[in-house]
């Protein structure tokens, strides 16, 4: 009876001691697993797009009454009352009776803002038209909405331009708008020298 409880005694110690290896086993793997070196991935860099960029590097210049005339970054979306803010806004006797605030901005245009009593230079189109060329709007080309930014224009007389240039063909001269009905010698000489054409004038 003494040796069966032996060998019960044997196997209980037996069975405790591999119980004891593995759990010594998985404390060192435990342990190896927490030395182990951790790797840590920094994040790539955003890669800027090149619209993104163009975006960023919109540069107008404001010239005539504004306290800081010169060349100004803008903000895509900008209208041209922030182009004149940048150059420090308005000077005296600036005259905003022909400029359109409210016209969004474009790269590498030139905004003047005349003043009362003084003519726009030929070189410095007005603020209030700011279309494809250099400024002013191509009266053979522009729509009807850009057409009504301009003094005695509302959507009737844009429409009539509109109409007379698409039954006539496009302007030979600016003189020749006087043509449409409805525009008389007052109304052109208003917007004459806020337009252009685009074959001519």
């Amino acid at each position: 009876m003494s040796g069966q409880r032996l060998r019960v005694a044997g196997a209980v110690l037996a069975a405790l001691a591999a119980l004891a290896l593995v759990g010594a086993a998985a404390a060192l793997l435990a342990r190896s697993d927490d030395a182990a070196p951790v790797r840590i991935v920094a994040p790539e860099p955003a890669a800027v797009s090149e619209a993104e960029a163009d975006i960023a590097d919109i540069k107008v210049q404001v010239s005539g009454a504004v306290m800081f005339p010169g060349v100004y970054p803008v903000k895509a979306g900008d209208r041209v009352i922030d182009a004149i803010a940048a150059a420090g806004g308005l000077g005296p006797g600036a005259d905003l009776s022909g400029v359109n605030l409210s016209r969004r901005v474009k790269d590498e245009a030139h905004y003047h803002i005349p003043a009362i009593g003084k003519s726009t230079p030929a070189a410095a189109p007005t603020a209030g038209a700011a279309g494809e060329s250099g400024g002013l709007i191509d009266l053979n080309t522009a729509p009807a909405q850009e057409m009504e930014s301009l003094p005695g224009i509302g959507p009737s007389l844009a429409g009539a331009i509109i109409a007379y240039r698409e039954g006539h063909g496009p302007f030979a001269t600016i003189d020749d708008v006087d043509n449409v009905p409805g525009i008389g010698p007052k109304t052109l000489d208003a917007i004459r020298r806020f337009v252009t054409l685009s074959a001519g004038q």
